[in-house]
């Protein structure tokens, strides 16, 4: 777990971006794990901007209405694990010769060639995944301070317990992997592009053998299309967003948004053709590609999945399942019909933490 404090269980999940934030809280009955309580609450502008917190006090009240007022349940704890922004930090599988005396100056070493910044201005965790060949496989989580602590302080103002703050990828396949399950069989699982397709930005990262390889970030978003429909159709971007995501072909101008989705789509594609090459020309001895995992709330959008022509016919292409994990109650399932489970991906893999670290 990147960035962890204290270890108790059952903390709430906490997924915070620039326009909303999302809490999850679990719990265990027997080997059952179940939806304790469930929230979201969307941001206006300003109050966090590109993943750096810009209005803490509103932040801070935001952050009492969340937990105040679930949509479902209620909140009994005052822990958190919480995700850091995505375009704010960075994981990535590196490789450390073992004639290194000090792996943890090696680590450092290497990672300054990656990433702008300076040993003194990021915050640095990691974990062995394997040593072969005289070589320590490292999967490395970076994130800079200004951003943790900012995080980090706004929890603590919120009266609310930090138990460790994650990133994001690694919260979103603990929801959606069975291979993350601290009972699954095989030791080894298989190797999965996981695209997760989010309002401001779209992730994409490859976790092969039950650990995070490398992350890209694509240009495309559920924003980038919204507005780019209600520039081309001078119209709201409220009813731009409708019509994206209830296109039919009797549709008012669904030739025009089938036009712009498309275009949007054959960039996703293209990236997700040189995400294959690289996995092959650095990470070949893993085995092949065998799932590609679709999440966010893009992932409903019309014909995406008939548009990913980059990959081999092998590859199997799903919608992820957040909910993998959890035994749904009546209640529980009759809400989130209502509700679009996808976009809790993040919450729940964060609400899993507690509950997962305690069974190892």
């Amino acid at each position: 777990m990147l960035f962890s404090g204290d270890n108790k269980s059952y903390p709430l999940g906490i997924d915070i971006s620039d326009y909303s934030i999302k809490m999850v809280e679990l719990e265990k009955s027997g080997s059952d794990i179940r939806i304790q309580c469930m929230n979201k609450i969307s941001l206006p502008s300003g109050v966090i901007e590109e993943g750096e917190i810009k209005d803490e006090k509103r932040a801070v009240d935001f952050l009492h209405s969340l937990i105040e007022k679930p949509f479902f349940g209620k909140v009994n704890s005052d822990r958190v694990v919480a995700c850091l922004p995505e375009s704010r930090s960075f994981v990535k599988l590196i490789e450390i010769s073992s004639g290194f005396g000090n792996l943890s100056e090696a680590i450092e070493a290497e990672i300054e060639k990656h990433i702008p910044f300076s040993s003194q201005e990021i915050y640095i965790d990691w974990q062995e995944i394997e040593k072969k060949n005289n070589k320590h496989l490292i999967l490395v989580g970076v994130a800079p301070k200004k951003i943790v602590d900012q995080y980090y302080n706004l929890f603590t103002k919120a009266n609310l317990s930090v138990e460790a703050l994650e990133i994001e990828p690694l919260a979103i396949v603990r929801s959606v992997l069975e291979e993350e399950d601290p009972n699954y069989k095989t030791s080894l699982g298989k190797n999965y592009i996981v695209v997760d397709l989010g309002y401001a930005h779209t992730n994409v990262f490859v976790y092969s053998k039950n650990t995070i390889l490398f992350t890209f970030s694509v240009p495309v978003s559920g924003k980038k299309i919204t507005r780019t429909i209600a520039e081309k159709l001078d119209i709201k971007e409220l009813e731009a967003d409708k019509m994206k995501k209830k296109l039919t072909e009797k549709s008012k101008y669904y030739k025009e948004v089938k036009n712009i989705l498309d275009d949007y789509y054959k960039q996703l594609d293209q990236k997700l053709g040189r995400v294959l090459e690289f996995y092959y020309e650095n990470f070949s001895d893993r085995g092949r590609i065998e799932g590609l995992v679709l999440l966010g709330g893009g992932a409903h959008l019309k014909n995406l999945k008939n548009s990913i022509t980059s990959l081999p016919p092998s590859v199997d292409i799903v919608k992820g399942n957040p909910l993998l994990h959890i035994s749904l109650t009546e209640k529980s399932e009759a809400l989130l019909k209502k509700n679009d489970k996808l976009i809790y991906s993040t919450a729940v893999g964060l609400a899993l933490s507690g509950i997962f670290k305690k069974e190892l």
